[in-house]
């Protein structure tokens, strides 16, 4: 199919979701509550902008009946802005402007402050499923999300100038980015992030990661032992999904050749161990991005909380990325497959053909160059390190001991460390500063792994360092996403897109189906993408406020989970996905023969987590849902797998 014929059917889908979404029956009340809120947020702001130091009670204005409701819900939340002085006398007028609504605050003629609220309408849903149908359309992540921001930034300055929609579309969209450059929370991400990629550098630099997989190497001593060393690596390397399909499929293949064990299933190995295990991992460069998005989320909300607690209450409702894990160790364990793979293992075993006769395998990606001893100390420790300095950092965060502003004194005297174990009133929990501790902690990993290289190793410091700061070459596409998709979801907020689909389906849609579509609809996007942050970051804005007004945090909670795992369906699966192209690549496998023989496994997994998972994930407890799912894999490896022995 051409591109234009594509860009017909994404302006065509576009279009009609416009449509249909614009025709849903509104429950007014809600629209009028998430409004009358997003204004007094902004009233606030523009308080503390021009100095104010206390709060205003304000006298309502009316200029416009129809904008009663409105006026009412905007009073019942209290007061303007803080302060400690007495309430300032004052008068709020409303008026209706553009696409929106202006509050102007007043002592007696003159205005103190004004501000203005995007109106929650259809059109709040426009940069979203622009951005989704050009991402489907042109497998051009970075511009669709681009567009997509512009366009959103066009509709916020929509205000009855006849050049406002231009300048929002230039001046505005400049103004969100810069807005996400300068918050310090995603400047620790960013921190995290590449503090992260530059340790795991190191560590292969000065041969930790050699060490590392030859020591795995010794457990391989067939088909099935090499197999579980290649997915316990998977697992051990579970910090970043680049770095797992490179050092995994690099290291292992020539262990998984000489036990005659397909390219095919190598690859399915090394693909299954990346995504899905740094999406899981509560210290990788996924946790920064996971975090940062539910972080928005709980602000748009107002809820109180770590957003890295809450991304470990999904944790149990990570249905497909844990079950996924599950399905590997039966697999491995029964030594049995079905589908193309089993045709693919058994050429392997009975020919030592690890590749198809005719196939086309990308070339094997390359370490990075080593310079020290293969010392599998030199990988374990630092992450190790990380590991311990995440957790030690949080707990002293949430008990108010260290922060970004410095150490308290006092409060380390009052440290209670009993709270370490209770499930109430945990510093863990308390946590206020986990992008800031999460920094910190691979900064620590990060020159722990350089002295280890250079005293253990032997390696040169230059030479470490320079493998450090090589994380920017890994890194510019990753930032370039985080950027576009932290502004984006800014740019839903403004406009409300998460209100709007609150006040048109909260009341139509039952609990339990949420997840079930949620996750669904984060698996086709993704698959059709090939990328799951950027589906993330379309997908989980709109997804949390609608789950929360639904079923409360509980629901969300839930939800958030399918958000997650539904978009790592399609990193894991989709032959347009980096990390499936990166797993073929370090595997030397065929693209399209890695594609193929993957996915009837990966469709099994997602078929049960919807089935035995999501379905049931507001009714049941969770661990009914996995004891489930596993009894079936083990029922259909053994009456429809087969042994590739025989």
């Amino acid at each position: 199919m051409t591109l234009t014929r594509r860009l017909a059917i994404a302006a065509a889908v576009v279009v009609f979701l416009s449509w249909a979404l614009s025709a849903l029956p509104l429950n007014e009340a809600r629209r009028t509550a998430f409004t009358a809120k997003r204004l007094h947020e902004a009233l606030s702001q523009a308080a503390g902008e021009a100095g104010e130091k206390a709060p205003f009670d304000c006298g309502l204005v009316l200029r416009d009946e129809n904008l009663a409701p409105l006026g009412e819900a905007l009073q019942a939340l209290g007061p303007i802005a803080k302060g400690e002085a007495a309430p300032a006398a004052c008068s709020l007028a409303l008026l209706e402007e553009g696409w929106g609504y202006r509050g102007e605050v007043s002592r007696g003629s003159a205005v103190v402050f004004t501000a203005r609220t995007a109106r929650v309408q259809w059109t709040a849903l426009l940069p979203p499923i622009l951005a989704l149908a050009l991402a489907i359309a042109t497998r051009r992540v970075l511009t669709s999300l681009a567009l997509g921001l512009a366009v959103g930034a066009a509709l916020l300055a929509v205000d009855g100038a006849s050049l406002g929609p231009l300048s929002g579309f230039t001046l505005g969209t400049a103004k969100i980015v810069g807005g996400v450059l300068v918050n310090d929370f995603r400047l620790y991400i960013f921190l995290f992030t590449f503090s992260l990629i530059g340790m795991v550098n190191v560590a292969t630099a000065s041969g930790g990661m050699t060490g590392l997989a030859q020591w795995l190497g010794r457990l391989a001593k067939g088909p099935r032992s090499s197999q579980a060393a290649t997915a316990l690596l998977g697992a051990a390397v579970f910090f970043d999904d680049y770095s797992n399909t490179v050092i995994v499929g690099s290291s292992m293949r020539p262990l998984t050749d000489r036990a005659r064990v397909s390219r095919e299933k190598l690859a399915f190995l090394v693909d299954s161990t990346s995504a899905p295990v740094a999406g899981l991992a509560l210290i990788s460069t996924w946790i920064g991005y996971e975090v940062s998005l539910i972080e928005n989320a709980m602000r748009e909300l107002s809820l109180p909380g770590s957003a890295y607690a809450m991304f470990i209450s999904t944790l149990p409702y990570r249905f497909y990325c844990i079950l996924l894990l599950g399905f590997i160790a039966l697999n491995v364990t029964m030594k049995r497959e079905f589908g193309p793979m089993l045709s693919a293992e058994r050429r392997a075993r009975r020919t030592g053909e690890t590749l198809r006769p005719g196939s086309q395998p990308l070339s094997g990606s390359r370490l990075p160059n080593v310079v020290g001893r293969p010392l599998a100390l030199n990988a374990v420790l630092p992450v190790l390190a990380v590991i311990a300095g995440v957790l030690i950092g949080m707990a002293l965060n949430g008990a108010g001991v260290i922060s970004p502003q410095g150490f308290d004194g006092s409060a380390w005297a009052a440290f209670d460390a009993a709270r370490l174990f209770s499930l109430e009133n945990n510093y863990l929990i308390a946590c206020e500063d986990g992008a800031w501790v999460l920094a910190m902690a691979s900064l620590f990993g990060s020159a722990l792994a350089i002295a280890l290289g250079a005293w253990l190793g032997r390696a040169s410091v230059l030479a470490l360092l320079g493998a450090w700061f090589a994380s920017w070459r890994v890194l510019l596409l990753a930032f370039s996403i985080l950027i576009l998709a932290w502004s984006i979801g800014d740019v839903n907020g403004l406009l409300g897109t998460g209100a709007y689909l609150v006040s048109a389906l909260a009341d139509a849609l039952p609990a339990w189906l949420l997840p079930v579509l949620i996750f669904l609809m984060g698996a086709f996007i993704s698959f059709a993408t090939g990328t799951s942050w950027g589906t993330m970051a379309v997908l989980l804005p709109a997804a949390a406020p609608l789950a929360y007004h639904i079923g409360g945090a509980p629901l969300m909670m839930v939800s958030v989970g399918a958000v997650l795992d539904g978009s790592i369906f399609g990193d894991h699966s989709s032959p347009l996905s980096d990390t499936t192209i990166m797993s073929s690549i370090s595997s030397a496998c065929d693209l399209m023969d890695h594609t193929r023989t993957q996915l009837p496994y990966a469709l099994l997994v997602a078929a049960m987590a919807v089935s035995a998972g999501y379905l049931w994930a507001t009714r049941l407890t969770p661990v009914v849902s996995y004891l489930a799912a596993v009894a079936v894999f083990a029922l259909v490896l053994r009456l429809v797998g087969r042994s590739p022995e025989t």
